[in-house]
C-alpha cells in the first residue's frame, strides 16, 4: 500500500508560493486553497458572517458578499485584529480543510494545501512535512507592488505583520528559494515531492 502524504505548502507575500501551488496542478498533483477555502467560508457560514459583522461592522460585506478591500484595509493595520478575524475563521477552515484532504488522499498518494498562515494558526500538526517558499524581502515588495496597487509602505507593513520569515524557515521541513528563476524552483519541488512519495 502507498503512502499517503500530506504537505503544507507556505510562505510569505510575494514569496511565489501560489506560482509553486499552480505548477503542482498543472501537473496532476491536488492542492487545496485555504485562503479560497476561507474566502468561501466568509461568503457562505452564516455564523462566521455574523461574528465578523460583530466584531468590524456592517461594511464588512456589501449585498450579502465579503468587503475584501475593507476588511483588508481594516485588519492590517493592527495584529490584535488579524487574531480576532483568525480566531473567528481559522477553527472552520481547519476543521474543511482536513475533510478535503483525507478526500483527496483517497484516490491520490499525495495532497498539498497553500496557506499563508500555517504558522500563525498552529496548522503545523495537519501535515507530515512543511514546505517554505522564500526569497529576499526586497524581491517580494517588488513583486507584490507589480501584481497589485499596495505602496512599498503597504507591502513592508503586512509583511511586518506575518510571522518572521526567519521563523518559518526554521520551523519548515523543507525550504526553497525563490529569488531567481522559476525553472529550478519547479524541479526542486517537483525532486522533493518524489522522493517523499517513495521513502
Amino acid at each position: 500500500m502507498s503512502k499517503k502524504i500530506k504537505i503544507g505548502l507556505t510562505g510569505g507575500i510575494g514569496s511565489g508560493k501560489s506560482t509553486v501551488a499552480d505548477f503542482l496542478r498543472s501537473k496532476g498533483i491536488p492542492v487545496l486553497d485555504a485562503d479560497a477555502i476561507a474566502k468561501d467560508i466568509m461568503n457562505s457560514n452564516d455564523s462566521v458572517k455574523e461574528k465578523l459583522v460583530a466584531e468590524f461592522g456592517k461594511e464588512t460585506y456589501l449585498n450579502g458578499m465579503l468587503n475584501k478591500e475593507f476588511l483588508s484595509s481594516e485588519i492590517f493595520i493592527s495584529p490584535k485584529k488579524i487574531e480576532k478575524i483568525n480566531s473567528i475563521v481559522h477553527p472552520v477552515v481547519i476543521k474543511t480543510l482536513t475533510y478535503k484532504m483525507e478526500k483527496a488522499l483517497g484516490t491520490n498518494d499525495v495532497v498539498l494545501a497553500e496557506a499563508a498562515l500555517i504558522f500563525e494558526a498552529e496548522m503545523e500538526d495537519m501535515f507530515d512535512y512543511i514546505f517554505v517558499i522564500t526569497a529576499d524581502e526586497e524581491t517580494r515588495i517588488a513583486r507584490v507592488m507589480e501584481r497589485s496597487n499596495l505602496t512599498r509602505d503597504e507591502v513592508a507593513r503586512r509583511i511586518k505583520n506575518q510571522i518572521h520569515e526567519k521563523e518559518k524557515i526554521a520551523a519548515a521541513d523543507f525550504v526553497f528559494f525563490n529569488n531567481d528563476g522559476k525553472e529550478n524552483l519547479f524541479e526542486n519541488v517537483l525532486f522533493v515531492i518524489n522522493l517523499l512519495k517513495k521513502s
